[in-house]
């Protein structure tokens, strides 16, 4: 595929190879299998399901976007509700919607990761430069990152964070553990059946602590 394509609803069910940059608009549902090539894909349409893919850089909108792993050299930028499920890698990552775990979820940005609000009983790992993760259910969570900013999170397992990290809301997961400097910018709770580490924490708000050993 090259170029621009328009249409009430596209449908490819095999591998996809793209020979410059293109652009998909539907005003229905848009499914794509695998995908590659070094060009950039921009996808529009009702319900937008996307196969493996390994491109220059995604740009994807709809009402319901349904992905299985995506690697980019470039960015990553997703309007609407989005599926994730498996492994995402790309300079930037951003979402501009809820986020549902289909599976376990790795996204790997050498820029910044922006994430809304996500749920999905699998686990998420993140790492990037700056990262920003929205209300959270989860089955684990662990963020890397130059900068992390939660808005409370919820796991069934444990929850990790390396790097300088900003809280606010409620937080409970099986142990809980922050490896560098912690800020808060709103009143904070922490629940851990196991283990909760805290290094260094700064910030004029309340801090609630609940664990076996903390």
């Amino acid at each position: 595929l090259s170029g621009p394509y328009a249409a009430s609803t596209f449908s490819v069910s095999g591998a996809t190879t793209r020979g410059g940059a293109t652009t998909t608009s539907t005003s229905g549902n848009l499914s794509l299998g695998t995908v590659g090539g070094a060009r950039a894909l921009t996808l529009s349409g009702a319900s937008v399901a996307l196969g493996a893919a390994n491109i220059a850089g995604l740009t994807a909108s709809g009402s319901a976007l349904t992905t299985t792993g995506v690697t980019t050299s470039g960015a990553q930028s997703y309007s609407g509700p989005v599926t994730l499920a498996g492994a995402y890698s790309a300079s930037a990552f951003n979402v501009n919607g809820v986020a549902t775990l289909a599976g376990a979820t790795t996204i790997d940005a050498t820029g910044d990761i922006g994430l809304g609000t996500t749920s999905g009983a699998y686990a998420l790992t993140l790492d990037g430069d700056d990262i920003a993760l929205g209300t959270a259910s989860l089955a684990s969570l662990a963020a890397t990152g130059a900068s992390i900013a939660t808005s409370g999170v919820t796991s069934t397992g444990s929850q990790t964070y390396a790097g300088a990290l900003t809280l606010k809301g409620t937080y409970g997961a099986s142990s809980f553990s922050v490896n560098g400097a912690t800020r808060l910018v709103g009143a904070t709770g922490i629940t851990a059946r196991g283990n909760l580490a805290l290094g260094a924490v700064a910030g004029a708000q309340s801090l609630t602590l609940n664990g076996a050993t903390v």
